[in-house]
């Protein structure tokens, strides 16, 4: 059992990781954020599989042929997964890579959206909360948009996200460079 465990497990491992390859993830991108991406149960999948050759199995013992289709248990098995990438521009990519980049201010912390509203004051979605919020209002209100422009729309609001960090990394990094040369040309001046 523990080998089948293993095998799944890395399974799980390999899938992730084309994954985030495939949309240019950043390596340190939260697990529970590329599942929630990803949509795809490795588990869930291994248990569907395992039955229905079980099924198949028993039914060629008896003489029959065993339609999965019309199993009531495979369909309670095989869920369907609303797919949440279906109308997300690539600036989410570049979001969540932001959220996993070091934090400018903080030596050795990560600028998780937690990091970034307990420490810096500054409002910031997760990944999930994100398109979870993103997917609300395009359902509720936007419904009646064509995918062309629920994806502009899409776009509009990520990137008002994303300037909000990138206004917090660039003004600390103004402040930081400020100091560094007024050090600079005060040294300067001592020398002379």
């Amino acid at each position: 059992m523990a080998n089948i465990d293993g095998n799944t497990t890395s399974i799980q491992t390999l899938v992730r990781k084309s994954f985030k390859s495939f949309l240019f993830l950043s390596r340190t991108t939260k697990l529970e954020d590329v599942d929630f991406l990803m949509a795809y149960d490795v588990t869930q999948r291994e248990k569907l599989v395992n039955y229905v050759s079980k099924q198949k199995w028993l039914f060629r013992l008896k003489g029959e042929e065993y339609d999965c289709w019309q199993d009531p248990q495979v369909q309670v098995l095989q869920p369907r997964s609303k797919v949440v990438t279906k109308c997300l521009p690539k600036e989410v990519t570049l979001y969540s890579n932001l959220l996993c980049a070091m934090c400018p201010k903080c030596t050795g912390q990560r600028m998780t959206n937690v990091h970034l509203n307990s420490t810096h004051g500054l409002k910031a979605d997760g990944l999930k909360e994100l398109i979870m919020d993103l997917r609300n209002l395009i359902d509720k209100s936007l419904h009646n948009l064509s995918r062309r422009q629920k994806l502009v729309y899409a776009k509009d609001y990520v990137v008002g996200k994303i300037k909000v960090i990138k206004a917090f990394m660039s003004t600390w990094l103004c402040h930081t460079l400020t100091c560094i040369y007024s050090k600079v040309d005060q040294a300067q001046v001592f020398n002379l």
